[in-house]
């Protein structure tokens, strides 16, 4: 599949013979069972299915032996590109807050989290940062996450 790798692409008219429409390349699966899929496989911290924002809606053409087929990658919709905070708040008597948090995501939304936290050393205080926006001062005691270099394991 040739496309044009850009957030703002707009509706672009690829009818007309131009090489500026396409400086991209992803694949397009059909499997057996009649379903079929984009895969973009350039795409660092992606699984298999999540395709990338960047590739999302954009028109291409499916190359094939025998000509091209003209399409549209899917856009996907809002639950398919998700991340979410389960939280759980205890309230100390002396006016602290501790906060158990869960952040699971799905779709692009996961690239992002794999991407954020990759480094072991830098996710303490990315996490500091980040809640200190909400909670200034925030410090965090503890860490866990899942295999963040799996891409097929939902981070």
């Amino acid at each position: 599949v040739i496309t044009n790798l850009d957030n703002f692409r707009g509706d672009e008219d690829i009818t007309l013979p131009m090489p500026d429409h396409f400086n991209h390349a992803i694949a397009y699966i059909e499997y057996s069972d009649g379903t079929s899929q984009f895969v973009d496989g350039t795409a660092t911290y992606n699984g298999i299915d999540e395709l990338p924002s960047a590739d999302r809606g954009a028109n291409c053409i499916i190359v094939r032996p025998d000509g091209g087929e003209r399409t549209q990658t899917p856009w996907g919709d809002a639950s398919g590109d998700l991340e979410t905070d389960d939280i759980d708040a205890e309230f100390a008597p002396e006016g602290t807050l501790k906060l158990k948090v869960k952040r699971t995501a799905v779709g692009d939304s996961a690239s992002g989290l794999r991407q954020r936290y990759e480094k072991e050393g830098d996710r303490k205080k990315q996490l500091e940062r980040e809640w200190s926006e909400y909670f200034p001062g925030a410090k965090v005691s503890g860490i866990q996450v899942n295999d963040l270099s799996d891409i097929d394991l939902s981070p």
